[in-house]
């Protein structure tokens, strides 16, 4: 068996050395007895890692034959490190690091332990960080189980700790069929700590094309973490164009938790503002008086808000004071208060929570005090409902 090489080894300016590393890695006898690097050993003191690493079936192995190029077609290992030393050659630069980022990539998709510890070589901390998330996140493009069971094992000990979240994030620019799968057929609490990867590869792979696949595939999926981020990441995606398919949907599964849906309606309340506010709050103002929440109306006027101003607040001007119309309202205010803190005092006036509403108020007086402090000081004396000591508060210097 080789023995490990080290960075400085990789690293070295003699090109023969790098290349030497790269042989060794890929041609070791462990990969040469065993191409997927298996191992019945989990990496010690890492929660992620399968406690047994289980082997390919028969279909995972047909769709990785399906999409693997024909040999002739791969460059060798050889070849990627040459080309790797020859970029080390040149000067350092945004050209030269873009390159060796796209070469890494290519690499992982053919080899993938080669390529990691490839990434794993450079002594800059920026640098090995954006090289290893290349290098598994194309490894998984192509193998998201040899590149878990090879991150798992940890070999050599000197993997990044976020190589999992790479991996799971990369199922988003795979097969949309192996990624769900790959998902749906993994232990959930190895999945636990990495869902807002998970999210970002749902999202990927919904842009894609998935929609007709992720469907079904969520509706067969059970009760836990990964069924509850990913409805959240379907509703979000979907309700950006179709929000009222995407509404009738959510409410006819009649079995998803309280804590599911709830989460899905949030998003469901973001997306489908930036598509229609009026009727995403005819939706929700519809719902059941002991399902409304807050956070929902928060979210619609918040993106309306962000989006359409004007309009937004011609709206909310109309509409009685409301905990669920708080948010919205501050945020209005904290937008306009520079230009004209006058009239954006009557706004916070309206905000119904009573801390809320002084903390505003002290805000706007503020700025006020500083472009007009006389016109503050009209205002506070005209103030009925100020009493003495909050009036010396807003126009004491």
């Amino acid at each position: 068996m080789s023995s490990p090489l080290t960075k400085s080894e990789l690293l070295s300016a003699s090109a023969g050395l790098l290349l030497a590393a790269v042989i060794a890695v890929s041609s070791s006898p462990e990969r040469a007895s065993n191409p997927s690097i298996r191992h019945s050993e989990p990496e010690k003191n890492t929660t992620r890692a399968s406690s047994q690493i289980k082997p390919l079936s028969r279909q995972t192995k047909a769709r990785e034959g399906a999409k693997t190029p024909p040999p002739s077609t791969q460059a060798s290992p050889v070849s990627f490190a040459t080309e790797l030393n020859s970029l080390l050659t040149q000067p350092p630069g945004p050209l030269r690091t873009q390159a060796i980022v796209t070469l890494i990539g290519k690499w992982a998709q053919v080899d993938g332990p080669a390529a990691a510890a490839a990434a794993g070589a450079f002594a800059e901390p920026a640098l090995r960080f954006q090289l290893g998330e290349t290098a598994f996140s194309h490894w998984a493009q192509m193998d998201p189980r040899a590149a878990w069971d090879y991150a798992a094992l940890n070999p050599r000990r000197d993997l990044p700790p976020e190589r999992f979240g790479h991996i799971l994030r990369g199922l988003g620019g795979g097969d949309i069929s192996t990624a769900l799968a790959f998902l749906a057929e993994h232990p959930q609490g190895e999945l636990r700590e990495n869902m807002h990867e998970i999210g970002e590869a749902l999202d990927q792979l919904y842009q894609r094309g998935g929609h007709a696949k992720i469907l079904p595939w969520l509706e067969r999926l059970a009760d836990g973490p990964l069924k509850d981020a990913a409805t959240n990441r379907l509703i979000d995606q979907w309700a950006r164009y179709e929000p009222s398919a995407a509404a009738r949907w959510m409410e006819a599964q009649g079995n998803l938790l309280v804590e599911t849906i709830t989460g899905a309606r949030k998003e469901l309340a973001s997306s489908w503002a930036d598509v229609n506010p009026l009727q995403a709050l005819d939706y929700f103002n519809q719902l059941p008086a002991d399902q409304r929440q807050d956070a929902y109306y928060e979210l619609i006027f918040k993106r309306w808000l962000d989006s359409d101003k004007n309009a937004a607040a011609a709206y909310l001007a109309d509409l009685p004071s409301s905990p669920a119309l708080d948010r919205p309202i501050e945020q209005y205010a904290y937008d306009i208060m520079q230009q004209d803190p006058g009239l954006t005092m009557p706004w916070v006036e309206s905000i119904s929570d009573p801390r809320r509403r002084w903390k505003a108020i002290t805000r706007v007086a503020a700025v006020w005090k500083e472009q007009n402090p006389a016109a503050l000081a009209a205002y506070v004396e005209a103030a009925a409902f100020l009493n003495a000591q909050q009036k010396q508060q807003l126009l004491a210097e």
